[in-house]
């Protein structure tokens, strides 16, 4: 991708599909090792990176980055505590099987295998027919499917938030119900919202390891997957031409990310700057600037632009096919 200056040095993470480039933006106000977590992250959370997918080790990833390796250490080491990557003795640095969207499926399937086989002993035990198993299965499936499923989506912006579970649950249709509330919600009154009376609980891939903690094995915590919605990628395609853009977040680890995603999606305008929401003044504005895009959770800057600026959210969207399925149990 082309418009970004000389500090930009892609690297990519060992896979069979397309690689994965992480990047340094030294124009950005976000120290580096903030960009790398804030990449790494994103990329779980959309699926780019898988579950058991191995990461470049921090020789290889701090000499194409031009990182000090004490700064992708530190980076492997932050995500390691959240739950996100885990390290193999001799083996390397992966995405950790827990924290992702998809099953390992070999283990999957031989866990379930394992357990027909028990189902069959048992019916044998007690004298009960393949035949009258299969009866009994089908029975119960179809009690399980005819069932309303509650799940709960706990996000970190309120309104982003409300508009991902609704966006499930108009999917789910009469199959199941999907609240909504935030981790902030949860961190001012525990008491308020019992995470145990739910059959799933949603939310952010990264966040998936705190959720669990919080819920305490009480319930299943699965993770959604995200993609920018049908009008974020409509309006970064509606720019005109060499437009001048600058990107505005209010998480600095998410800085670098959103100017990548908007370059990848408009590869025909121009980002020349990027701020955080809290640092942010109208008066910082290079001159030229077109368009402003701003994350979810940035709604305010929105208000602070000139009005000869256009300004925009760059939204995120759940994967509403594979949601459906997890909130099923299908996944």
């Amino acid at each position: 991708m082309q418009g970004w200056d000389g500090t930009r040095r892609p690297v990519s993470v060992k896979q069979v599909a397309a690689p994965i480039r992480f990047t340094i933006d030294r124009s950005l106000p976000v120290r580096v090792g903030v960009q790398l977590r804030g990449q790494i992250e994103y990329a779980v959370a959309v699926g780019d990176l898988k579950p058991g997918q191995q990461l470049p080790t921090v020789r290889e990833l701090s000499e194409e980055l031009g990182l000090s390796p004490v700064t992708v250490s530190n980076v492997y080491r932050d995500l390691k505590a959240k739950g996100i990557l885990e390290s193999k003795v001799g083996s390397g640095t992966f995405v950790s099987p827990g924290i992702g969207l998809e099953p390992a499926d070999a283990v999957a399937q031989a866990d379930l295998q394992r357990a027909i086989d028990r189902l069959l002993q048992v019916g044998r035990s007690n004298g009960i027919s393949p035949a009258a198993i299969v009866e009994r299965l089908q029975a119960t499936l179809a009690a399980a499917t005819s069932r309303v499923v509650r799940a709960l989506f706990v996000g970190v912006f309120t309104p982003a938030t409300q508009f991902y579970a609704a966006t499930i649950e108009r999917e789910l249709g009469p199959r199941g119900t999907v609240d909504a509330c935030t981790f902030d919600d949860l961190a001012a009154d525990p008491a308020a919202i019992d995470l145990g009376s739910y059959d799933v609980l949603l939310t952010i891939v990264y966040r998936v390891p705190e959720l669990e903690r919080l819920a305490a094995k009480r319930v299943p915590v699965k993770a959604a997957r995200f993609i920018p919605s049908d009008q974020t990628r409509l309006m970064l395609s509606q720019l005109r031409p060499g437009s001048q853009v600058a990107v505005v977040a209010t998480y600095s680890d998410y800085l670098a990310t959103l100017k990548s995603m908007v370059i990848s999606y408009a590869p025909h305008v121009e980002v020349v700057a990027g701020y955080l929401l809290a640092e942010f003044e109208p008066q910082q504005l290079v001159a030229g600037v077109d368009v402003v895009v701003y994350a979810t959770g940035s709604d305010d800057v929105a208000q602070l632009v000139p009005t000869n600026v256009r300004a925009f959210e760059y939204r995120h969207a759940p994967d509403v096919g594979f949601a459906v399925r997890v909130v099923l149990g299908g996944e």
